[in-house]
């Protein structure tokens, strides 16, 4: 198995994605490899900082990158290099089997869609997030959209159908990140907010 992971992509990146990768590859079964997809300069000297034989990884070399700020689709259109790119590129041609990264998420959206494409029956993917809970009741945090205003009547009727297949089930809102404030009426989201720590310490 060839993992890909986008050593450009991420507020701390490259040393964050390295260091990273240098934890996963120490872990990692031996069948499994990592591909590396970035500045190979900066991924090379990295490694040799943390005592780590650059060699454990694939690396494909690349110094071009999605910023945040910028528009998912055009920059994908446009940055033929990107490292997001080019690893669903990768993942597209077969030559790696999973692709992830903590870079544009918009982008990688994109790849998703585009390149990818999505599950026959799946309207909107998403992007989803564990939380670490005590105890086996799971937590999944679900992000289906930077601009949710136009997704709510979806959203209602999503979560309204799921009701009936969970004995318990809550859900907020939330706007692009989880930072401060997640709300359960929309209409109210500037009135009638919940700092995310209650809904942690809650449930």
């Amino acid at each position: 198995m060839r993992i890909g992971v986008d050593i450009l992509g991420g507020d701390f990146a490259p040393e964050a994605t390295v260091c990273g990768s240098i934890l996963a590859a120490k872990i990692i079964p031996p069948d499994a490899r990592l591909v590396l997809i970035g500045d190979e300069n900066s991924i090379v000297s990295l490694c040799r900082r943390e005592l780590f034989d650059p060699s454990a990884f694939d690396i494909l070399h690349t110094t071009e990158r999605i910023e945040m700020g910028e528009h998912p689709a055009r920059a994908f259109t446009q940055k033929h290099n990107a490292s997001v790119v080019k690893g669903f590129r990768l993942l597209e041609h077969g030559e790696i089997d999973g692709f992830a990264s903590a870079g544009n998420t918009g982008a990688m959206m994109v790849g998703a869609m585009q390149i990818i494409q999505s599950i026959p029956g799946v309207i909107r993917p998403c992007i989803a997030a564990t939380m670490p809970r005590q105890g086996d009741t799971p937590m999944l945090l679900l992000d289906i959209g930077g601009s949710m205003d136009s997704h709510i009547k979806l959203c209602e009727e999503l979560f309204s159908a799921a009701r009936t297949e969970f004995k318990h089930l809550e859900f907020f809102y939330f706007h692009n990140c989880l930072y401060e404030f997640v709300w359960k009426d929309n209409s109210r989201r500037w009135t009638e907010r919940t700092p995310p720590w209650n809904v942690l310490h809650k449930y």
